[in-house]
């Protein structure tokens, strides 16, 4: 009997041992731990795989350059943004200048057309530059539409840069007919 405890004694011994080192094994060396969970997973359910640390490593290395893909395309449509709004703040200035400088002549004109036969001539000037501003104007937001990705309105385009102007003499004739009536 006093064999058996002692062999009883010797084999809870080497049990604890074995396990003492395969745990401290398990914990300090990585490729270990994999063999370990792979001789496990053909024992255990699936459920139980899909936490493991290599599987969580496996995940997490995927979401990581998932999102660095997303994160690169974010940058560059950032930078394409970017980009726009600059030529759209351009274009702008652009616009506000012609405004500013199309309602300064305007404003001085009111003298000039006020004068007989010269106001004529004042009259059809200040329009052809209206219209020229309003031509460059009309250009500059279906830029911007375009640069919006909108559809532009190059009928309105068309319909405004291609007016013309009477010429002094068609007014001054008009005029005429207008007084013979």
């Amino acid at each position: 009997m006093a064999i058996f405890r002692r062999l009883r004694k010797s084999l809870w011994l080497l049990i604890s041992l074995v396990l003492l080192i395969l745990n401290i094994a398990t914990i300090v060396n990585a490729k270990f731990y994999d063999f370990l969970f792979d001789m496990a997973s053909h024992i255990t359910p699936p459920s139980l795989l899909t936490k493991s640390k290599s599987t969580q490593v496996k995940n997490l290395r995927s979401e990581r350059t998932a999102l660095s893909r997303q994160n690169k395309l974010l940058v560059e449509e950032r930078r394409v943004r970017k980009a726009k709004f600059a030529q759209a703040k351009t274009i702008s200035k652009r616009i506000s200048r012609r405004v500013v400088k199309t309602v300064g002549v305007n404003m001085s004109s009111i003298i000039g057309e006020s004068i007989p036969y010269i106001g004529i001539g004042v009259i059809l000037s200040v329009t052809a530059s209206d219209i020229y501003d309003g031509c460059q104007t009309i250009k500059d937001t279906n830029q911007l539409l375009t640069l919006f990705g909108e559809e532009n309105e190059i009928e309105h385009e068309n319909e405004v840069c291609g007016m013309t102007i009477p010429s002094i003499d068609d007014v001054k004739n008009k005029i005429k007919s207008f007084g013979s009536e």
